[in-house]
Formats: C-alpha cells, structure tokens, sequence
C-alpha cells in the first residue's frame, strides 16, 4: 500500500479507502464486517468513511464494533447534516449548527470512539457556510473532532467556507467527497479547482460508476438480482447503459487489457492520477473486494497511457 498527505493537512492516508455504505446494510451481518475490516488491515487500508444515514447507524455502530482496540490505527471520517425524513424531524434543519452539535455526540456513540478524525456535512445546501464551519471549528475546538470535512459540498459554498475560514483564523475544511470517476468528470469544472486552490484533497466516491466500470456486465444483459448493484445501484447502472458509453467502456477494457490488469484497477488507478485526488473510496461487500481494489495503489500509468485514456475519455465527452 502506498500513503500520501491529504490536501495540506497532517493526515497521511491510504491511497485506498474503504466506503462504509455496505457495511450498514442488512444482507451483512457484524461478522462479516468484522472480516472486511480485517481485510482492510492486512492490505494496508488506513482510512475509512461512514455516515449515520448509512443504514440508519447500523455503519457506524458495526465499524465501531470492528475496530475494538484498533481504533487508534486508523483514520475515521463520518459525517452529519444530511437530512433524512424516515430517521428526522423537520425541525433538525440538517446541516445546521444545532443538528452538527448533536449529532456529533451520537456518531462518537455509535462508533465507539472519543474522537473522530474527520468529521464532515452531508449535502451542505440549505444552510449558510459560516454557520456550518463555525459549528464544525467549535467541535475542533472542543476535541471530539480533529479536522473538517464536507461531503457534496456546491463549489461555490466550499469556497466560501474556505476563505471565511483563512480570514477569521479558523480550521480549514481539508477533506471533500463527491462523486468522480472517468465516467463522471463534472467535478473538473468547479470543486476540484476549489480543493487546488485551498489545499484540499477531494476524495472520490463512485469510483466504479456503481458498478458500470466493474467489467462484470454485459450490453444487453440483465443485471443479477441477487447482487449488490441489483440490489441497490440498478437504477443508476440502467442510465449509465447507453451505446456511448458501451462504447468507451471497450476502450477502456482495452487498454487495460494491454496493461494486464482488471478493468476495476485501471479505473481506480486512473482516479489517483487526477489532481487533488490523495485517496479514492470503494465500497466493499466481501473482504476479496477490499484486497483486489487494494492493488490499484501501486499501479503507474505512464504519461503515454494517460494522454490515451484522456482521448478515449474527452473524444466520447
């Protein structure tokens, strides 16, 4: 496993990093996690990132079960803000100062912890930016929060926050999350510019487009039920399945082909190539997955295999 510095913070993470959203759901029990968690160390993995929407708590209650005296060796970001009607009242008003401050305390509950490494708002939309970084530099502050975060943060209000945060002497947000994978390169425009400007490292999610960049589905095939992209990210995989993207889909296979490795780390690989990018988040369900994502950190992809897969990639844009 490789490491680096996230953005200009202190934080030396994993160039991999495990998503938390399966580890909530019910089709996994507290020993399976525990052995994805295990996987997770013997690779290297340092970094994981959750959010109590994530199966309703159930997340962060089974990495916080998993972690036990491992707490210490790792890099735990959650998140807090993102409003939920089936688990919220209205009068919550997420992500504002009253939901960050209590909902911090229930986080560090269910996770186990008396500390969390990054803590982030969830779809940060609806309420000002100095409201939600005052809040958060409070908890900084207080010592149940060590850095800042945001998750799906508009550019505009990053960097709003950002630059109220250098003005008035406060902790900087150092950490953003957003969806970005080759097949979804709408954050070059605006929020990854935004992270170069003030030292941010932006960590994407949906590195593999749902599944679409897996190379386990075929074009005209119906995607198994019984799997976790049947389950849950059909919906998303049936936009993603259109003649265009077939197309670029068996370019990208291959060159990765010429490569000699899986379609999944040429992806991966590729993501950590892109600027501000420290560390990239994949979900896992089995602690195989955890191990064969792993492997992306230490390929190089030369200038010439860049400047290829930028043609495959800008030519179907």
């Amino acid at each position: 496993m490789e490491y680096g510095y996230l953005g200009k913070s202190g934080l030396y993470a994993s160039r991999i990093s495990i998503g938390g959203v399966q580890l909530g759901s019910e089709d996994l029990s507290q020993r399976q996690v525990d052995r994805i968690i295990a996987a997770m160390f013997d690779v290297g993995i340092n970094l994981i990132d959750t959010a109590y929407i994530y199966g309703n708590g159930q997340s962060e209650v089974r990495i916080g079960k998993a972690l036990g005296a491992k707490r210490n060796d790792v890099i735990l970001v959650t998140k807090g803000g993102h409003y939920k009607a089936q688990y919220d009242p209205p009068s919550v008003g997420a992500p504002s100062r009253r939901y960050l401050v209590r909902e911090v305390e229930t986080c560090l509950k269910r996770l186990n912890t008396d500390y969390i490494d990054v803590y982030m708002w969830h779809m940060g939309n609806s309420v000002p930016p100095h409201e939600m970084l005052r809040a958060m530099d409070d908890l900084v502050k207080s010592g149940k929060v060590l850095y800042i975060g945001g998750s799906n943060t508009p550019a505009w209000k990053l960097g709003v926050a950002s630059e109220y945060a250098r003005n008035h002497g406060m902790n900087p947000v150092v950490l953003e999350q957003s969806g970005y994978s080759m097949l979804n390169r709408s954050r070059e425009l605006d929020t990854i510019p935004c992270c170069l400007e003030y030292g941010i490292s932006f960590m994407p999610y949906r590195a593999l487009q749902s599944g679409f960049l897996s190379g386990r589905y075929k074009q005209g095939e119906p995607v198994p039920e019984d799997t976790a992209v049947g389950r849950y990210n059909k919906p998303t995989l049936d936009r993603m399945s259109t003649d265009e993207n077939w197309e670029i889909l068996a370019q990208l296979t291959q060159v990765a082909g010429d490569l000699g490795i899986p379609l999944p780390e040429l992806a991966l690989a590729w993501l950590l190539h892109q600027s501000a990018v420290d560390t990239v988040l994949v979900g896992a369900s089995r602690p195989e997955q955890v191990i064969e994502n792993a492997k992306a950190a230490n390929v190089k992809l030369s200038p010439d295999v860049l400047a290829r897969l930028d043609e495959i990639l800008r030519r179907n844009d």
